[in-house]
């Protein structure tokens, strides 16, 4: 991973509903179990892996999505 942004999709379990979904920012929470969007660097994307790990929630996948 750089330092350099990117798209990513996280796949977590249990679902959470839409009351959680700006716990998730800057990634929108999809069909429950995913989250999907844009982190500016991997900083931001350590923040929203904190948070799963902060909720209790299993982290199953992340996958950068290509370009």
């Amino acid at each position: 991973m750089t330092g350099h942004g990117g798209d990513y999709e996280i796949h977590i379990a249990p679902s959470v509903g839409p009351r959680f979904a700006a716990a998730f920012s800057p990634m929108h929470v999809v069909g429950g179990s995913t989250l999907r969007g844009h982190v500016r660097d991997q900083a931001e994307l350590h923040g929203v892996l904190a948070v799963i790990s902060d909720l209790g929630l299993d982290l199953l996948d992340v996958t950068r999505l290509a370009d």
